[in-house]
């Protein structure tokens, strides 16, 4: 592929005893005018797909006989990865995990209503503002460290 500072086209496929032949452009090269005239590389046609554990890429260009296909398998740390952040796990994954995110923030919410009860005022901003220090305090000894 062209750098996207460079402006061309790459040459893909070099026919023997033609004029490009004679000319000595080879496979790969990149022609950056004709005849005076700036050459622009072809627009790319790029599809993507698969799951969590496979997937796949397809990219092709305007003109030429063939398209470049990618398969990748990922590992399973990098599967569990990619469902932790909702990528290739269908629509059932997707309303699993929310119904989690949202089940998490009402335990969250359910739980600092229970702490506040027979609190005063008074306590609860003290033990806010107290947990509050401590992790400033953890984050950035951790990033002095």
């Amino acid at each position: 592929a062209i750098p996207a500072t460079i402006k061309g086209a790459i040459v893909s496929d070099v026919v023997t005893g033609s004029n490009s032949d004679d000319a000595g452009l080879q496979r790969g090269d990149v022609i950056l005018d004709l005849n005076g005239q700036k050459v622009r590389q072809p627009s790319r046609w790029m599809l993507n797909g698969g799951n969590a554990r496979v997937t796949w890429s397809a990219e092709y260009t305007p003109g030429n006989a063939t398209v470049e296909v990618r398969n990748t398998e990922q590992s399973p740390l990098a599967t569990m990865l990619r469902l932790h952040k909702g990528v290739g796990g269908g629509i059932a994954w997707i309303l699993l995990t929310d119904s989690f995110a949202l089940a998490m923030l009402a335990l969250g919410i359910t739980g600092l209503l229970l702490w506040a009860r027979g609190r005063s005022a008074r306590q609860m901003v003290f033990s806010a503002v107290s947990a509050a220090v401590l992790v400033v305090l953890v984050v950035a000894g951790m990033a002095v460290a």
